[in-house]
């Protein structure tokens, strides 16, 4: 006899798992641009994009390689994740607690560092001066006003 999902993730750390159907899709795309949409913006691939052109300008085309396997690798691991959530309808992080009940604190210590505003801002913030000039400080404070706002007005 086989298992379930619920009966092989069975764990004391984190509630037990619930087999419900899946939700009817929006029927507008505009309702899941969010805050959510920005954070995932910032987290995916910008490394990528920050990086590897400077990588590139200092020292050609030759370790290009390694943004075509850090994209492919991230492109995999998020899918996996989202096939995760879509199967047990709980996070990841849910599903790593089932293991290790610290793995929350572990990964919101990660999300912290990860995800230091002001260090991302200022970086961008220098990079638009070298296309249209200006104060990197000021810039990144505008930024980091238009980020403010538009997640608290957000729905």
């Amino acid at each position: 006899m086989t298992q379930t999902a619920a009966e092989r993730f069975r764990s004391r750390h984190v509630h037990e798992v619930k087999v419900r159907d899946l939700p009817d899709p929006p029927r507008s795309h505009w309702r899941i641009i969010g805050p959510g949409v920005i954070a995932a913006g910032v987290g995916l691939a910008s490394g990528e994009f920050i990086l590897f052109p400077y990588i590139a300008s200092q020292v050609g085309l030759v370790f290009l390689w390694a943004a075509v396997v850090g994209l492919i690798t991230q492109w995999f691991l998020n899918m996996e994740i989202e096939r995760y959530t879509l199967a047990t309808g709980e996070t990841a992080l849910t599903g790593f607690s089932r293991t290790w009940r610290h793995w929350g604190l572990v990964f919101a210590i990660l999300t912290y560092f990860a995800n230091l505003w002001p260090g991302w801002a200022t970086s961008s913030a220098t990079m638009v001066t070298y296309i249209f000039g200006g104060e990197p400080r000021w810039i990144a404070i505008g930024m980091l006003a238009l980020i403010g706002v538009t997640l608290t007005l957000a729905r």
